[in-house]
């Protein structure tokens, strides 16, 4: 049993599917074990699964554009700092579940 939301619409058939996220083995392992299963992001087949999303990446660049009109970095600097930083998200998805 659900409770209306304002903010969310009802779907129009309410026995609908919305989504199968287990087969039936890792179900009835939920149930035997108590324990729900989770993969490490860097390890399913979509490759970009939990990477920046383009206007991500656009605030960024963008970010250390700013710092580089500014003074505040140069241009190389920036251009590597950005690149770092690139590779720490793409690190860091070894971390991160789904």
């Amino acid at each position: 049993m659900f409770e209306d939301h304002p903010s969310f619409e009802a779907p129009k058939n309410l026995e609908q599917n919305i989504w199968r996220y287990l087969d039936f083995t890792k179900f009835v392992d939920l149930l035997v074990t108590n324990d729900l299963y989770f993969t490490r992001v860097d390890q399913f087949e979509d490759k970009f699964e939990g990477s920046n999303t383009k206007p991500t990446v656009k605030s960024r660049e963008a970010f250390f554009k700013h710092l580089v009109s500014i003074g505040e970095m140069n241009p190389k600097r920036a251009q590597e700092t950005s690149i770092l930083l690139e590779k720490h998200y793409m690190e860091q998805r070894k971390h991160y579940l789904e």
